[in-house]
């Protein structure tokens, strides 16, 4: 992005299967998925921890006391809306479990907490979103894609969804999904070794990145394989 621009849509999603301590799952075939398309909406906010404000008098009721403590980011916080559902995002999304015909996905199954005993431990995965960036003073009278990196990657290292329903109507039903993201010391240039300017930096949970091209899109919907080594 040369200069400020807008950000419109949500034109991909790509999910990819954490080990236990955030590393990608590589070597994986079935360690990824995308959905090119089928996104209502993806909303995100901060979580924030307000710093305590101090302030106290003394016996002649001057102030004695001054301070407000900074305020923290925590966490951040999101809504995935999807108008197109399939039953491989919520298995890799950690939330259902695929129900196989054979060698086909035919159905989701969705556990829920027993109440006793421990639960399964849930590494988290990996999400991304491809969205579109808009210089309209730049792009006026000329094509789409006139900006050097006409897209914006928003990246969550390391988060846990959970899923929230969605009605069914004389209208799409919608699945809805919500979740927050925490940052992940292991993800380095994610699973697929395509975000190398993030190596460096450590201690965040969003990223947002320019980049020149959409995610490949496979012609037939379904798992990915992560690469043995990211880059």
């Amino acid at each position: 992005m040369a200069g400020p621009s807008s950000i419109i849509g949500a034109l991909a999603v790509r999910v990819a299967r954490l080990t236990a301590d955030g590393t990608p799952d590589f070597n994986n075939p079935t360690g990824g998925f995308i959905l090119c398309g089928g996104i209502s909406k993806f909303e995100h906010k901060f979580e924030i921890e307000t710093g305590i404000d101090i302030f106290d008098k003394d016996a002649a009721g001057n102030a004695c006391a001054i301070m407000k403590q900074r305020d923290l980011t925590k966490r951040v916080t999101f809504i995935l809306t999807m108008c197109k559902s399939d039953y491989r995002l919520d298995e890799i999304l950690g939330i259902a479990q695929a129900v196989n015909d054979g060698p086909n996905v035919a159905g989701r199954a969705y556990p829920i907490a027993a109440g006793c005993g421990a639960g399964t431990p849930f590494p988290g995965v990996s999400l991304e979103i491809w969205s579109n960036q808009w210089d309209c003073a730049q792009q006026k009278g000329a094509a789409a894609g006139a900006l050097p990196s006409p897209y914006m990657r928003t990246i969550l290292p390391r988060c846990y969804l959970y899923p929230v329903g969605y009605v069914r109507e004389n209208a799409v039903s919608m699945p809805v999904y919500e979740g927050y993201s925490t940052p992940n010391a292991n993800w380095g240039d994610g699973p697929f070794g395509d975000a190398d300017v993030l190596a460096g930096y450590s201690g965040w949970a969003l990223a947002d990145i320019d980049q020149t091209a959409l995610p490949f899109c496979p012609p037939t919907v379904g798992y990915m394989n992560i690469p043995p080594a990211a880059s």
